[in-house]
């Protein structure tokens, strides 16, 4: 963020979408103390026990990835201007999100099957026949967590509710235009009284604080304090520093996350955009990064985990295996998003 701007801009949206990435992946090579230990991982100069602290910390990721998608289609609803909802732009523009999200995943599924088929046992994965056609079909588009059958990959999970909040944010962006920021509170008295499955519950409460950060612009807000940059950049490290053992706390994960994770993700968006935005070579890979983070995302597991475990872990130091994973990741993604945005402009 431009100290004389109260913009939260895409390139600082970008920003946080790259330490979103690199938290996602510090996240899943290191969380299990397990396997840091029986793949000797070199952790030094952390304790075994802050080591697997910040690691454990790292799938704020998910929500911080919530939190910019409603941010930013808050953003592009207000920017279509006050007949979004009664001309049917909503409509049409949450249609063509869906979409264009799901052809990225169909296009990228595609060319991982492309790649590296000869991994994979489709036969005993998704069955044969119909039961084979359909299963396949499902995971093509994303939707194998939503439906319950096999996936290539278990850490596609996520799919089925990057496109729920893509259908939900219209509504809650019209929400908090009517009650504005009272749409936090009551949300988070619902799980008091209504059955539900807290941990998804958590990230529709994520993609509220971002659609109450865009309606309220509490980005802003935060530049007219009168403090100066250096204060207020180490008020945002101060509490960064604090949210990671606050929700890495057992009693605040297991009962308060729907409460905290959005706002530890709006500390996260807004703190490493701050923080990180503006400084050279840092800014430039983070927003690289955040520019390829879905792809990124996509891919990862069957380095870190699926395929190749032996060579991502085998140069033992954590940062170093973590770059290694960062580097592939990167690599794959760059290719397959040029490809991708060639073919979109061939035939359009």
């Amino acid at each position: 963020m431009d100290p004389e701007t109260k913009t939260f801009t895409k390139s600082d949206t970008l920003t946080a979408k790259g330490v979103a990435i690199s938290l996602m992946f510090f996240y899943h090579l290191f969380h299990e103390a397990a396997d840091v230990e029986n793949l000797g991982v070199i952790f030094a100069p952390f304790s075994k026990e802050v080591f697997l602290m910040l690691s454990g910390f790292g799938n704020i990721c998910v929500a911080m990835f919530v939190f910019l998608s409603a941010y930013g289609i808050s953003a592009k609803i207000r920017e279509a201007g006050s007949g979004y909802f009664e001309t049917g732009t909503a409509v049409k523009s949450t249609a063509k999100r869906l979409i264009s999200l799901m052809l990225r995943f169909v296009f990228v599924y595609l060319l991982i099957n492309a790649c590296l088929w000869m991994f994979f046992d489709y036969g005993n994965l998704y069955g044969t026949g119909f039961q084979g056609a359909v299963c396949t079909v499902t995971d093509m588009l994303g939707l194998a967590e939503l439906f319950g059958t096999p996936t290539l990959n278990l850490t596609w999970w996520y799919m089925p509710l990057a496109y729920l909040i893509i259908l939900m944010v219209p509504v809650l962006y019209r929400g908090a235009q009517k009650i504005k920021w009272l749409l936090l509170p009551l949300a988070m008295l619902l799980p008091l009284f209504l059955e539900m499955n807290t941990y998804y519950y958590m990230y529709i409460c994520a993609a509220i604080w971002g659609v109450c950060a865009f309606s309220g612009d509490w980005n802003g807000r935060i530049r007219e304090w009168k403090i100066p940059v250096w204060g207020k950049a180490v008020a945002f490290l101060l509490l960064m520093a604090i949210c990671i053992p606050v929700r890495q706390n057992y009693l605040i994960r297991e009962n308060y996350s729907y409460i905290t994770e959005g706002a530890v993700a709006l500390v996260f968006c807004f703190g490493s955009a701050f923080l990180l935005s503006k400084i050279p070579v840092i800014g430039l890979i983070l927003r690289f990064w955040g520019k390829h983070s879905m792809t990124m995302y996509l891919v990862h597991t069957f380095v870190y985990l699926t395929l190749f475990r032996g060579f991502t872990y085998s140069f033992r130091y954590s940062a170093l295996i973590w770059l290694v994973l960062m580097a592939v990741c990167t690599a794959f993604a760059v290719a397959a998003d040029v490809l991708y945005d060639c073919l979109v402009k061939k035939f359009k």
